[in-house]
């Protein structure tokens, strides 16, 4: 009997030393995973950050565009404005030297006695109208390109 004790206690040890090995083992894998894991969380946070400070960086560069634009346009409106402001100076000094309308025309208001003034004034308006509407096209696509350029930065 205390054979078959020693036997089984023998068995019983190898079977613990075999389980113990196991375990460590086990734990060992375990560990490894972890580290895996953990490098794999870093790696996929550093793509994020990456992709979203290029991201950044592309709505950046439109907005810097939009700016760019934004200032050559309102330097372009500068130089269009004050040659406009010559143009009608020039148109004021023409109508200032238009004659009259003829004697034998019936004077029928202030626009009968000066037709040069009412063409000077004419020029004038239509000449702030088409500023006007130049200013809300360039505002208008600098805004949209930057819109653009934002949108594909997303994409």
């Amino acid at each position: 009997m205390s054979r078959i004790l020693a036997i089984a206690l023998a068995i019983a040890l190898a079977l613990a030393g075999w389980q113990y090995t196991r375990v460590l083992h086990l734990k060992t894998q375990i560990a490894e995973l972890r580290s895996d894991i953990d490098r794999q969380i870093r790696e996929a946070e550093q793509q994020a950050r990456a992709a979203e400070q290029a991201r950044t960086a592309k709505i950046q560069e439109a907005l810097d565009d939009a700016h760019t634009k934004r200032t050559v346009a309102e330097a372009d409106a500068r130089r269009a404005s004050a040659a406009s402001v010559s143009l009608r100076k020039y148109a004021d000094s023409l109508a200032a030297r238009c004659t009259p309308a003829s004697p034998e025309a019936p004077a029928s208001g202030p626009a009968a006695e000066a037709p040069g003034l009412v063409l000077a004034d004419m020029l004038t308006r239509l000449d702030e109208a088409a500023g006007e509407l130049a200013r809300y096209a360039d505002e208008a696509r600098i805004a949209g390109d930057a819109c653009q350029g934002a949108y594909g930065a997303l994409r």
